[in-house]
């Protein structure tokens, strides 16, 4: 929408970029345990991908947080009303 002023910026965080990629490496380790038949790989990536999923959490609770300390909870809260 051209004439829209509202920018989100979901996604685009350090801590976003960062989950994305330690995803993406520990989708890849367990893939390739997968080819060569290594259970212990497998179990690598998927330890990894679970401290990946930590990551994104953490920043998704970061961006939250960051503009509540500056006292744009109330404004963003308003942009998107309850449904009720």
């Amino acid at each position: 929408m051209a004439g829209n002023d509202h920018h989100d910026n979901h996604g685009q965080s350090v801590a976003a970029w960062t989950g994305v990629a330690i995803l993406t490496v520990a989708a890849a380790i367990m893939c390739w345990a997968v080819v060569v038949a290594s259970t212990g790989l497998f179990i690598a990536g998927a330890v990894l991908a679970v401290i990946g999923v930590v990551v994104v959490i953490i920043g998704i609770l970061a961006a939250i947080a960051i503009p509540m300390r500056k006292g744009e909870a109330h404004a963003r809260l308003s942009r998107h009303p309850r449904a009720g």
